[in-house]
């Protein structure tokens, strides 16, 4: 009730929209089913006017497409997936990029990459990112590893239509 309340009041604000379920939140403290349920009671009172993005990533490939179906029956226009980090060593370029690319293949919502390394501890590298910019499921990033560099790369590499967020 009290998110519900605080997005009515946002929603007289000339917002563009809502992301829901970020590293600033307490998903990681919330069950899938909690998450869901955050997703959906959001979307009954956001206008459809507005986008809702919601974090959807989890450890597993499997497991994130899974909840990124559900976050769009639930109302989520795009799914912020952060780069699974469990198996560090195992996470190469070409395993995230794999990653990205299955769920984009799955989804029926836009995907948006989310790099946030000091919570992953891995930082996405640019080439992946700007390989993945080819799949026409996945809309941008949200690159906060804090790399003012290589988030100019990221702009000046990527197409206009791919969205380079900080």
């Amino acid at each position: 009730l009290n998110l519900q309340n605080n997005l009515a009041k946002w929603s007289k604000e000339p917002l563009d929209g809502y992301v829901l379920l970020g590293s600033n939140g307490e998903y990681p403290f919330l069950s899938p089913d909690e998450q869901v349920e955050t997703v959906r009671a959001a979307r009954e009172v956001i206008p459809s006017s507005r986008l809702l993005i919601s974090g959807a990533g989890m450890e597993g490939t499997r497991e994130t497409i899974g909840l990124s179906l559900r976050m769009a029956e639930a109302g989520a226009d795009a799914a912020l997936i952060n780069t699974p980090h469990y198996y560090k060593t195992k996470m190469t370029s070409a395993s995230i990029e794999h990653h990205y690319h299955q769920i984009a293949e799955a989804c029926p919502i836009p995907i948006i990459i989310y790099n946030v390394p000091v919570y992953t501890g891995l930082d996405m590298p640019v080439e992946s990112v700007i390989k993945l910019t080819e799949h026409p499921n996945i809309i941008g990033i949200k690159e906060s590893s804090g790399n003012i560099g290589k988030f100019g790369i990221m702009v000046k590499e990527v197409s206009e239509d791919f969205q380079v967020l900080t």
